[in-house]
């Protein structure tokens, strides 16, 4: 009966270690399975809130599997609060989310690197780092990006698990193309009857003189060269200008010629029986276009804001317009663009040559002194 028992106790020993034995087993397969399940069952969730703005962009590209990001701009007043350099062109916040269950301490590394390599392309011996820097938070499930200037190619950030850096996600960042801080062009005219009345005008700078239309023996000549039922073509050739390096270009709309008269100037045609609508100060529309190299046709009258020319005495404006002098601003054009959604503007005064009205006879010189204006946006 001793031996019994102590045979029981021995076998129920060994079928007690063998049950810890299979239950620590058992837990360590379910976790290893749990985790390997969620890993491999890990879904991207596109999320962005970025904003369309000239200059550094994250796009929504490529998603991997495991994480999803999230983008917003660092404003400048935040760049100390986010270690960004006071001198960086652009800043944005990127933030990663593991996806899955146990994620608590896992990590993410982050890279910064050219899209299409560096064989022939725009990148071809340049650091990435010499265009975007970026640092990650001591989680690192932040990255803080500074744009110090334009970039020609596109950079990839990619984000991947340190434990598994197949599971990974990407984003493409992009440089806008901007406004180059300018808008030029010229307005030039032709008529095949009468080659002397062909004139071109700079719009070059923020004053340009010009000579008034003195070919024209009078009303009926000029309302037929340059009035609304002239044969002429005006053409105004606009150019804003863009910034050269750049992944996406510009966005170039709602091109304008608008044209305003001064008190003087619309003094001087209604004194001569003239009829103008536009008042002093306001601006008429002339054309739209759109494009970086825009194109705007209409008539000389229109330009010079005659919009009734029959009554008009064509000598007597141009004694008023004589006594006037070369110095006072008869008129403004203003040259307008909208670039990726933000208006940008330019005026040019015009003034008249007194020479110009000594004579009739002649040919046309519409001239300005040259060079361009650069001024900012």
């Amino acid at each position: 009966m001793k031996e019994l028992k102590k045979q029981t106790k021995g076998w129920l020993g060994i079928i007690g270690i063998l049950l810890a034995v299979i239950l620590a087993l058992g837990i360590t397969l379910g976790v290893a399975t749990k985790w390997g399940k969620d890993v491999e069952n890990l879904k991207p969730q596109k999320e962005a809130d970025v904003t369309a703005q000239s200059g550094f962009e994250i796009e929504e590209e490529e998603f991997g599997s495991g994480i999803s990001l999230t983008s917003s701009l660092i404003s400048p007043a935040q760049y100390a609060e986010y270690g960004i350099s006071p001198i960086a062109e652009s800043a944005q916040s990127v933030k990663a989310k593991i996806e899955g269950d146990d994620t608590e301490g896992l990590k993410v590394v982050w890279t910064l690197s050219w899209k299409e390599g560096t064989s022939g392309k725009w990148g071809n011996g340049k650091d990435v780092s010499d265009y975007v820097t970026g640092s990650a938070s001591s989680d690192t499930l932040t990255y803080n990006l500074s744009c110090s200037q334009p970039f020609g190619e596109t950079i990839v950030l990619k984000a991947a698990l340190e434990v598994d850096p197949s599971k990974s996600v990407t984003r493409n960042l992009q440089y806008k193309q901007s406004y180059g801080g300018n808008i030029t062009g010229s307005l030039s005219y032709t008529n095949s009857s009468k080659s002397g009345a062909n004139l071109t005008w700079g719009l070059n700078d923020d004053t340009v003189t010009v000579n008034f239309p003195g070919t024209v023996t009078g009303t009926t000549e000029f309302d037929s060269l340059y009035g609304a039922s002239g044969s002429g073509t005006t053409t105004f050739s606009i150019k804003t200008e863009l910034s050269q390096v750049y992944t996406i270009a510009a966005e170039v709309t709602d091109v304008k010629a608008e044209v305003s008269p001064t008190e003087q100037f619309r003094t001087a045609v209604t004194g001569a029986g003239g009829t103008m609508s536009t008042e002093a100060g306001s601006y008429a529309l002339l054309g739209t276009g759109t494009g970086a190299d825009a194109s705007i046709t209409t008539k000389v009258a229109n330009v010079l804001l005659l919009t009734s020319v029959g009554s008009l005495n064509f000598n007597t404006l141009k004694s008023s317009l004589k006594a006037l002098g070369e110095t006072v601003t008869l008129l403004n054009i203003k040259l307008s663009a909208t670039v990726n959604g933000q208006l940008q503007t330019r005026s040019i005064a015009i003034r008249f040559n007194a020479a110009s009205f000594g004579s009739i006879g002649g040919s046309i010189g519409w001239t300005d002194d040259g060079g361009d204006v650069i001024f900012g946006g």
